[in-house]
C-alpha cells in the first residue's frame, strides 16, 4: 500500500498599503501620512507574511504498516496530515513502524538520514517532499533487478553499517538498470551499484572492455564506507580512472581489485593481479578488516604475481594464493601459497574476524597443506578451512571437511565469538553417515545435501545439521547479522527442503532458500522461499545495518519475498532488503 499525503500550503503574497489616514491628535486637519517615512507619529510598517512552502510525505508501507509524524505543523502521516509550514522552519520527521513491521529507511529529500527513525531537515525556499518505507518482517522491502536480452549472474551483495546495499553482478548482453540501458562491450561485463536502505539507487557504474569481466567478491570498508570489487578481466578496461586498467602482456584473463568511493562510487585505485597465461583464474573472494586492509584469494596453477613478484606452483599442481593489501593503495603487504605437493585445491570463500584472523574455506583433491599436516581426501575431494594470522599470514589451523563422496566447503562466516560456521556440499552416499568435525549426520542418502556446522577458535567441534531432500540442495552463502544470528542461503532441488519448523516446497527446476539460524545450535528460527518455474539460485547474503541483504538469479518470473519479477532475458539478478522477525 503507498499512501501519498500532500500539505498544500499556498504560498502567500505580500500584502500592499500605500497610505493610510492619519488624525492628528492636536485637532489639526487630517493628513495623509507615509507608513514608510513622513509622520513620525503615524502607524509602524506593515510587514508582508512569512512565505509559506508546501510539504510532501509519502509513506510505502508494502505489506508492513507504520507512522510518519512531525514536531511541527501536526503532521501526522498515516492518519490526518495537513499543515501550514513557514518558509526556514527547521522539522523533524519520526518514523514509527507498527507490530511485526519494521521501517526500512527515508528517501526524497530525506534520502541522506537512511535508516535512522528520525530525520531533521529544514524548509528552505522550496516544496519539499519527505519519502518513508516499512516493511513486514519476512518480506522484501525492496527488491532490485538487473536485467538484459542475455544472461545475469555471478551476483554479489555487500552492506554497511547505516543499512545501505552495495550489489556487484555480471551480464552479457545488453542490460538495463535503474533506468539505465549499459550496451554489451565484452564478452561477459559488470555492473556495480550502491543502494540506499530504501532501495533507492545512490550511484551505479559499469565495468565494460573487450573479453571476460567476472565479479568474484565484494566487501565494504567499515571505516569509509568504500567498497572494494574483487574479480577477473579479459582485457585492457576502464574501472573507473582516467587509465584502464592494463591486461598482461599474452594473457586472455587476470584478477583485478578496485577501490570505489563510498559518496559517488569514484574510483579510489586499481590493482591487477597477473595469473600466467595457463591459469584460468578460478573462484576466490576478497575481505577486508577492521583496519581497512584487503584480503584476497584464489586459485592458480602456473604462476601469479600480486604486484610485488611471482608465486609459482610446480608443473600440474592447482594452488591457492593469499594475500593481504594496503587499504589506501593495493600494495602487498604479505602473500602466501596454499596446497602443497601433489595438491588440487580451490578456494571458495574468505572472511576475517574481529581479532584480525583471517578464514579460507575451499575443496581439494590429491594433497592439501595448508601449513600443518597433509591431508588427503576420504572421497574424490573434500572442503577445508585454514585459518591464518592477519598481521603475518603465519599458519594457525585446518580443518578437513567431508566424506566418501564429493564435498565442498561452499562458505564460511565468523562471529564476535570466534565461532566458525560453514556451509558444506555433501555429495550424500546411499547408506553413508557423513562427519562433520567427527560428529556423524544422518540423511537421505539420494544427493547434494547440505551441511551447516561450526567449530570453534580452536577448532573444536561446536554444532552441525543437516538439511537435504530428494535431489540436488547446495549451500551457497552465510552471512552474520546485527544480533549474531546466522542467515543461509542457496538453492534446492529436492521436493521440498525442511528448516525447522518450516518446509519450503520446489516449484520449478530449483528454487532459491534463504534460512536463519542459531549460532549457537544451528536450529532454523525461519525460513522462506524465492521461487518460479525455472532455474532459481540464492547467490549471495550479507548484513546491511540491522537487516539482510540477499542476492539471488533466476529465470522466468519469481516471487522475490513479496515482490513479483519478471526475468528479460535467460537469467536476471536481483538483491533486495529483508528485516527478520527476531529470533
Amino acid at each position: 500500500m503507498r499512501t501519498l499525503v500532500s500539505l498544500m500550503v499556498a504560498s502567500a503574497v505580500g500584502l500592499g498599503c500605500g497610505s493610510v489616514k492619519n488624525e492628528d491628535p492636536d485637532g489639526g486637519d487630517d493628513v495623509d501620512a507615509d507608513v514608510d517615512g513622513g509622520d513620525p507619529d503615524g502607524p509602524p510598517p506593515i510587514d508582508a507574511p512569512p512565505e509559506m512552502r508546501q510539504v510532501t510525505v509519502t509513506v510505502d508501507v508494502g505489506t508492513g504498516a507504520g507512522t510518519v509524524t512531525a514536531n511541527v505543523g501536526g503532521i501526522d502521516c498515516g492518519s490526518a496530515c495537513s499543515a501550514e509550514v513557514v518558509d526556514g522552519t527547521e522539522i523533524t520527521f519520526t518514523a514509527s513502524s507498527s507490530a511485526g513491521s519494521s521501517f526500512a529507511g527515508w528517501r526524497d529529500a530525506a534520502a541522506s538520514c537512511g535508516a535512522a527513525t528520525t530525520c531533521t531537515l529544514t524548509v528552505d525556499g522550496a516544496p519539499l517532499a519527505v519519502g518513508a518505507r516499512f516493511a513486514q518482517h519476512g518480506t522484501a522491502a525492496w527488491a532490485a533487478q538487473l536485467g538484459g536480452v542475455g544472461g545475469e549472474g555471478n551476483v554479489h551483495v555487500a552492506g554497511d553499517a547505516d543499512g545501505n546495499v552495495y550489489v556487484v553482478a555480471s551480464h552479457t548482453g545488453e542490460i538495463t538498470f535503474d533506468g539505465t540501458t549499459y550496451p554489451a562491450v565484452g564478452s561477459t561485463d559488470i555492473i556495480v551499484a550502491k543502494l540506499s536502505p530504501a532501495g533507492d539507487v545512490i550511484w551505479k557504474r559499469a565495468i565494460a572492455g573487450a573479453g571476460e569481466h567476472y565479479a568474484e567478491g565484494i566487501a565494504v570498508v567499515r571505516q569509509t564506507g568504500d567498497l572494494v570489487v574483487f574479480g577477473a578481466y579479459g582485457a585492457n578496461t576502464s574501472f573507473g580512472g582516467p587509465t584502464p586498467l592494463a591486461l598482461m602482456s599474452g594473457d586472455t584473463k587476470d584478477f583485478f581489485v578496485v577501490k570505489y568511493a563510498a559518496g559517488n562510487g569514484g574510483l579510489i585505485w586499481q590493482r591487477a593481479i597477473h595469473a600466467d597465461d595457463a591459469d584460468d583464474p578460478g573462484l576466490g573472494g576478497v575481505a577486508v578488516d577492521g583496519n581497512g586492509d584487503i584480503y584476497v584469494t584464489g586459485a592458480f596453477n602456473t604462476l601469479v604475481n600480486l604486484g610485488d613478484g611471482n608465486l609459482t606452483t610446480t608443473s600440474g599442481e592447482q594452488e591457492v594464493f593469499l594475500g593481504r593489501l594496503a587499504g589506501t593503495d593495493g600494495a602487498v603487504v604479505w602473500k602466501r601459497k596454499l596446497g602443497g605437493v601433489g595438491s588440487g585445491i580451490f578456494a571458495n570463500d574468505i572472511t576475517v574476524d574481529g581479532n584480525g584472523y583471517v578464514y579460507v574455506a575451499g575443496y581439494f583433491v590429491g594433497t592439501c597443506n595448508l601449513g600443518g599436516v597433509n591431508m588427503t581426501p576420504s572421497g574424490q575431494q573434500d572442503g577445508f578451512v585454514g585459518r591464518f594470522t592477519g598481521s603475518t599470514g603465519g599458519f594457525s589451523w585446518q580443518r578437513q571437511v567431508g566424506g566418501t563422496g564429493s564435498d565442498s566447503v561452499a562458505t564460511v562466516a565468523v562471529d564476535v565469538n570466534g565461532v566458525v560456521s560453514m556451509g558444506v556440499s555433501y555429495q550424500a552416499i546411499v547408506g553413508e553417515n557423513v562427519t562433520f568435525a567427527g560428529q556423524a549426520l544422518t540423511g537421505t542418502g539420494t544427493g547434494t545435501e547440505t551441511v551447516v556446522g561450526a567449530v570453534t577458535s580452536v577448532n573444536t567441534f561446536s554444532w552441525a545439521r543437516r538439511y537435504g531432500g530428494n535431489s540436488t540442495d547446495q549451500p551457497v552463502d552465510l552471512a552474520v547479522l546485527a544480533d549474531g544470528t546466522l542467515v543461509l542461503t542457496g538453492y534446492f532441488s529436492s521436493t521440498s527442503i525442511v528448516f525447522g519448523s518450516t518446509t519450503l516446497s520446489n516449484s520449478g527446476q530449483s528454487d532459491m532458500y534463504v534460512a536463519r539460524l542459531s549460532p549457537t545450535s544451528g536450529t532454523a528460527s525461519w525460513a522462506a522461499r524465492i521461487n518460479g518455474t525455472g532455474f532459481d539460485v540464492g547467490e549471495s547474503a550479507a548484513r546491511a545495518g540491522n537487516v539482510l541483504a540477499v542476492a539471488g538469479r533466476f529465470q522466468s518470473q519469481v516471487n522475490a519475498l513479496g515482490k513479483t519479477l519478471t526475468s528479460r532475458g535467460g537469467y536476471d539478478v536481483f538483491a533486495a532488503a529483508v528485516p527478520l522477525p527476531p529470533p
